[in-house]
């Protein structure tokens, strides 16, 4: 079994130290075994921080965590079962978002709404048909139309949102990016490379889906209120 110091179990699973910390102050990790004054940590640690950041990609809050691992899904192998995140991470994340169908697959997925909704999710390429299969290229843009669709917003009207949901994050994404580049060495501690900011795309990812989808939240609020 491999051994690691704190700071290459950080370098080893792309984890901040200071969060490995957190993590056992709270009971999500357990505490090392120590050699004189050193910490020693192993695969088993590695593999719960994987755990802990799949989980975390899927939104969930550290005290929900805390109950799987509270449960008996202990082991990787049962609690990733549990949670269906082997159908989650099969690769890349770009590759994690795309989802493949066949006939009767997608039509229990879209249910009775199929009939009226199909040419329309392929019009405004949602879904489209190649090799036997149906094929969905972005997952969670997909299933964000379905549940606008069951409130009443057209197919269209879902694509016209997407496309503006998009440009403006894009524009948001070039812009927060540049702000921790321009901070590096001063409120970032990272080089804030290319490279640097990639290797820390599995901290970065999760914290911007929950932070950037609650401010959106809020902004829909209160855009709507001020109607």
């Amino acid at each position: 079994m491999a051994e690691f110091t704190i700071g290459e179990l950080s370098e080893h699973t792309g984890v901040a130290t200071r969060t490995i910390r957190y993590y056992q102050s709270i009971g999500l990790l357990t505490k090392p075994a120590r050699n004189g004054k050193e910490a020693l940590y192993t695969d088993r640690h590695a593999e719960r921080l994987q755990l802990i950041a799949d989980m975390r990609a899927r939104r969930m809050k550290l005290d929900a965590i805390a109950d799987v691992f509270e449960s008996d899904a202990l082991t990787r192998n049962s609690a990733a079962d549990w949670l269906g995140l082997d159908n989650l991470r099969v690769g890349p994340w770009s590759e994690s978002r795309s989802r493949s169908y066949d006939e009767a697959t997608l039509t229990e997925l879209l249910g009775d709404r199929r009939a009226e909704i199909l040419d329309d999710l392929v019009a405004e390429n949602y879904l489209h048909f190649a090799q036997g299969q149906w094929h969905v290229d972005d997952f969670p843009v997909f299933k964000a139309a379905l549940v606008l669709y069951d409130a009443g917003v057209s197919v269209a009207v879902a694509a016209r949102m997407r496309k503006v949901l998009r440009t403006r994050l894009a524009s948001l994404a070039d812009e927060l990016v540049d702000v921790v580049e321009s901070e590096a060495g001063a409120g970032y501690a990272g080089e804030g490379t290319a490279t640097d900011l990639a290797q820390h795309l599995d901290r970065f990812r999760p914290i911007a889906w929950e932070s950037a989808g609650d401010v959106l939240a809020q902004e829909i609020d209160r855009a709507i209120s001020e109607r």
